[in-house]
């Protein structure tokens, strides 16, 4: 019974010593957050920065496609065998260029069977136009003769025409894709044969807001930024939209780059500088402090904080443009906003430049 007894009281002193030791260090802790931040009624140090009117110059950011200034897909209008393949992959090749042909003997064929049959007719119509003259035949029997050189003549016409769709040629001066076909193969006008792009100079096709509309005119100037080149390239606006998309309230633009850099297909950063504003402030993100119903700055006023309700503009690298809240000669408070409660005295020990 006394063994029992003892191992008791063991555990309940071995309790209060844990529990002493958890109380001690609660009180620690507390005295360590209690002296992060100022005691009551002690002023608060902070950095401000005065506010004033800057002249802003806003920049827009769009993202846009590099594209060649001409490019197509090589196909025959009409279904073949082909008979004649001239694809020399990566080459250069200039209008013009015969670069496949689908099989036209038949065609051909029909072309000089339509030949023999106009020479027949003309002569036919020559030798009724003097019994005409005559009055050796009826006038119907002499246009029955010179409608049937008119028919033939249309027909071979049409004969030509499907011939030279036989015929695949380069539309314009250009470098030839990979080959997707090979020589004897039977072609539609579904199969595609190879692409034939005109690379330089490139192609930007990019989209804006419809609010930015007014700041941007065909000859007008943006800068682009492309993944293989750390400055900004030039691009002349060739052509503008005039409709805007109704459903993303967007308008599309069309540039093209100047120099060599860029790849078609690849992605790009456009940059186009918005019109300027007067009456505008900046100051340091860190400044600016979100809440339920906004944004906030704290303004030091008569030597004591006082909250400013604000609308933010743009943001312009580590600094914030304050459209609506503070006027100019304000104090905002940079440094301890979050100690800088409503009516807390605060000393200002510095003031700070925003550029």
């Amino acid at each position: 019974m006394l063994e029992v007894k003892n191992r008791f009281l063991n555990i309940s002193l071995y309790l209060h010593l844990i529990f002493l030791l958890v109380l001690v260090i609660s009180c620690s802790s507390d005295k360590k957050e209690q002296s992060k931040g100022p005691k009551g009624g002690e002023a608060i140090g902070v950095d401000i920065i005065i506010a004033r009117n800057e002249t802003v110059n806003s920049q827009i950011e769009a993202n846009g496609t590099l594209l060649p200034m001409e490019s197509v897909e090589l196909r025959s209008e009409i279904s073949g065998k082909l008979t004649y393949l001239n694809i020399p992959e990566g080459k250069n090749v200039a209008t013009g260029t015969l670069i496949a042909k689908v099989n036209d003997l038949e065609i051909q064929a029909q072309i000089k069977k339509l030949l023999a049959q106009i020479e027949l007719a003309e002569k036919n119509e020559k030798r009724l136009k003097k019994l005409i003259d005559l009055e050796g035949i009826s006038q119907s029997d002499y246009d029955n003769a010179l409608n049937q050189v008119i028919a033939l003549k249309a027909d071979l016409e049409y004969a030509k025409v499907m011939a030279e769709k036989c015929e695949i040629k380069a539309p314009f001066t250009g470098t030839l894709g990979l080959r997707k076909i090979s020589p004897g193969a039977y072609v539609t006008p579904s199969t595609l044969l190879a692409t034939l792009t005109k690379e330089r100079p490139l192609k930007v096709d990019f989209t804006l807001p419809e609010k930015h509309l007014g700041l941007i005119s065909a000859g007008g100037k943006v800068q682009v930024k492309t993944s293989d080149s750390e400055s900004l390239l030039t691009a002349t606006i060739t052509a503008i939209e005039p409709l805007i998309n109704d459903a993303t309230r967007n308008i599309q633009v069309r540039a093209v780059l100047e120099g060599n850099a860029g790849s078609p297909g690849a992605f790009v950063t456009i940059y186009l500088t918005g019109k300027a504003r007067k009456n505008s402030f900046l100051v340091p993100s860190e400044a600016v402090i979100p809440d339920a119903s906004g944004k906030q700055l704290i303004v030091c006023k008569n030597g004591k904080a006082a909250i400013a309700p604000v609308i933010t503009g743009e943001r312009f690298g580590a600094n914030v443009e304050i459209l609506e809240g503070i006027s100019t000669g304000d104090s905002i408070v940079v440094t301890g906003v979050l100690f800088a409660k409503p009516d807390a005295p605060l000393k200002i020990e510095k003031v700070l430049n925003t550029k």
